[in-house]
């Protein structure tokens, strides 16, 4: 399972500043969400990671995995602004992981 800090990694690394910026395009739609610095990602991950979190604490039996933080991201895959804005909503409609005797 994945914390705070995992998920604010796991932002970085899907959004990096590199990339954000340097496309043989103009700009990207990453670069044009007000991502122009290492701040401005810093900013949004820390966001998004506190937005997880505080979407899942008072939700009983809800784990947050990798594999859902990363197919979170892949939705918003060009917008990592609203993938930082959406995600405590997001996080509050994830349902409980059933066990075999639920």
């Amino acid at each position: 399972m994945a914390n705070p800090e995992q998920a604010k990694a796991s932002f970085l690394h899907f959004y990096p500043l590199e990339h954000s910026l340097s496309s043989d395009a103009i700009l990207t739609e990453k670069a044009t969400v007000g991502t122009a610095s290492q701040a401005d990602l810093d900013d949004l991950a820390g966001r998004f990671a506190d937005g997880i979190f505080a979407g899942v604490m008072r939700q009983e039996g809800i784990h947050v995995s990798f594999a859902v933080l990363q197919g979170y991201l892949l939705a918003y895959k060009e917008d990592p602004g609203t993938a930082a804005d959406q995600a405590k909503a997001w996080a509050q409609g994830l349902e409980p992981k059933r066990t075999e005797n639920s």
